[in-house]
């Protein structure tokens, strides 16, 4: 996990997730701060869930191990950053210090299942395991020449006694003294077997003490996407929920003409979302936005894409940022404070224009009035408004005066025009795409509410009543998950 401290010194952690309870220096924590002056060392501090235990991490070096000691209560971490000078007197002094933030320590996941090591796990026991038998052919030379100078002692005394059967009694002496000597380099040998053999099996039995460690540990978490306008995933945890986004969507019921305008229809500015697992347990949240969620369907490029396959560029609010999106902006012609221009070009001296400056060139919108078919594709007798080069709407006099294929005439006939349309309640309104999005930061209360929303297990279906597109990022259940990819691939090789 990582956490960001910026220049001001403000805490951003990437995940709020320290680990499971009972869990030893199992995770890297890497902190990523700019130096202090005046400052020697630099600590994370932490308030346990009894609000009276602190802990200290050293975080210098950038990088620590979550100790055990932090893992033992379960609930809200408080954490902060601090940098620390030596002074004189030899006391620490806190030079500078972050904003206080939240971390969680989880419960342990209990489960009967076989959890499953990673692959640079097993490889890693595969490697210890070797570097073990590669030590214990070490030692078999050892035994080999240990027994090699046994049978030569023992060949020594033979020859001894075949030699000096004249003189029994010296023979003797000779064979006691070395059968001393055999004796005691035998019981000297037999403890460094014995030794060596013991060190081996301490060893052996280490590397089968971490294997089961890293068999009866749970792998580390893995975090899964998925969309929809509305969400069912099968392979989730009781977590809390690691991401949601919720995307913008502006439609018409219809096609609009200057003489039968459309209303256009966006995502409502208070869009409930509910969490459940499918069958008595839920839990829902308000997201609310300033002006609503709206979105111009696009055929590509689009931030998001619907249940049918139509792309979106569209505002959308983001709680993996905690920040709300602004892509989409309404401009309405009034005749009066907004106008039109004749645009005299080429292309038809039936076009009247208003430049936008804000507005992404040769982009899609959407009108109540003109229905927009492509850039620079007018044909007479179409409604059409369009994006330009120049960030110009684009808007087709014809059709608006009486009469078949009739024109209005020039840029007050038309102006007059807008401001009838306003009059009855009915003002010509653009949708258009920003060429710059705005970004707001999401309120405390709303990134709290966030904070409260979980997953299940094995099933989350999470759903809004505003047609809002979704996005969310959750804790997969490992063995679940692995076994779905497995019948993802099986499939496949089925096919083949």
């Amino acid at each position: 996990m990582i956490i960001i401290i910026d220049e001001n010194y403000f805490a951003q952690p990437r995940c709020r997730l320290l680990g499971n309870k009972g869990e030893t220096m199992s995770r890297r924590l890497e902190v990523r701060f700019p130096k202090v002056e005046n400052a020697q060392l630099y600590k994370l501090r932490f308030l346990l869930p009894d609000n009276t235990t602190c802990y200290e991490l050293d975080v210098t070096s950038g990088e620590a191990y979550v100790s055990g000691s932090l893992l033992v209560q379960v609930g809200k971490v408080l954490c902060q950053w601090i940098a620390v000078g030596i002074g004189e007197d030899e006391q620490y002094e806190v030079v500078a210090k972050s904003n206080v933030f939240e971390m969680f320590v989880d419960d342990s996941i209990d489960s009967d299942s076989e959890s499953i090591p990673t692959y640079e796990q097993a490889a890693d026991m595969f490697d210890r395991a070797v570097s073990t038998l590669e030590e214990v052919e070490k030692i078999v030379p050892q035994f080999s020449e240990l027994s090699n100078k046994v049978v030569k002692n023992d060949k020594k005394l033979t020859e001894l006694w075949v030699r000096h059967d004249a003189d029994i009694l010296n023979t003797q002496n000779s064979i006691v003294e070395l059968g001393w000597r055999h004796d005691d380099e035998m019981e000297a040998l037999t403890q460094k077997h014995d030794a060596d053999i013991k060190n081996v099996s301490d060893k052996v039995e280490s590397e089968i003490s971490n294997v089961t460690d890293l068999i009866n540990n749970a792998a580390m978490p893995i975090i899964s996407t998925a969309y929809g306008d509305s969400i069912s995933v099968t392979d989730s945890v009781e977590k809390p929920l690691c991401g949601l986004f919720v995307y913008g969507k502006t439609t018409q019921d219809g096609t609009p003409t200057p003489e039968n305008p459309i209303e256009l229809s966006s995502v409502s500015e208070l869009i409930s979302v509910s969490i459940t697992d499918g069958a008595d347990k839920a839990q829902s949240m308000l997201v609310m936005t300033p002006e609503g969620l709206r979105g111009v369907p696009v055929s590509s490029g689009g931030n998001y894409t619907d249940d049918s396959g139509q792309q979106w560029i569209c505002d959308e609010v983001d709680f993996e940022r905690n920040i709300y999106i602004k892509k989409v902006a309404i401009i309405t012609f009034d005749g009066v404070s907004l106008k039109l221009a004749k645009n005299d070009s080429a292309i038809g001296s039936w076009l009247y224009t208003a430049q936008i400056n804000l507005i992404k060139p040769q982009t899609a919108s959407i009108c109540t009035h003109f229905s927009h078919k492509s850039s620079w594709a007018l044909g007479h007798g179409e409604y059409t408004s369009v994006m330009g080069t120049t960030n110009n709407v684009f808007f087709s006099g014809r059709g608006i005066a009486s009469g078949d294929n009739a024109t209005v005439s020039n840029a007050n006939e038309m102006n007059e025009w807008l401001k009838t349309q306003n009059n009855n309640g009915t003002p010509v309104t653009v949708f258009f795409l920003l060429e710059k999005p705005i970004e707001t930061p999401l309120t405390a209360e709303q990134i709290e509410a966030f904070k409260a929303l979980h997953s299940y297990y094995p099933n989350t279906t999470v759903t809004n009543d505003s047609g809002a597109g979704m996005k969310i990022s959750y804790t997969a259940d490992t063995k679940t998950y692995i076994d779905n990819q497995f019948k993802v691939l099986f499939a496949l090789i089925s096919t083949m």
